[in-house]
């Protein structure tokens, strides 16, 4: 699952460099734009899910105590 999670993760980077470098050169409301938007919403919600669904594996495993585990927006979650 981790493999995944860390796949996603540069899934979501790629789409985040191409959306922004689009939103450049495009206006905001163009179909582009708004179907590549709505992949990366699809994209982080899936990240979203493997990430929720994986800690709770961990922490029920006995793997992740509470004091080890830490996130924040800009590094990810770290175990």
């Amino acid at each position: 699952m981790a493999h995944q999670i860390a796949r996603i993760r540069i899934s979501i980077e790629e789409t985040r460099r191409k959306l922004l470098s689009l939103g450049k050169s495009k206006a905001l409301t163009d179909p582009e734009v708004i179907k590549l938007s709505q992949h990366l919403d699809k994209l982080l919600n899936r990240y979203e899910a493997l990430r929720r669904d994986y800690i709770y594996t961990l922490r029920h495993k006995g793997a992740l105590h509470y004091e080890n585990y830490s996130c924040s927006d800009r590094n990810g979650c770290k175990v």
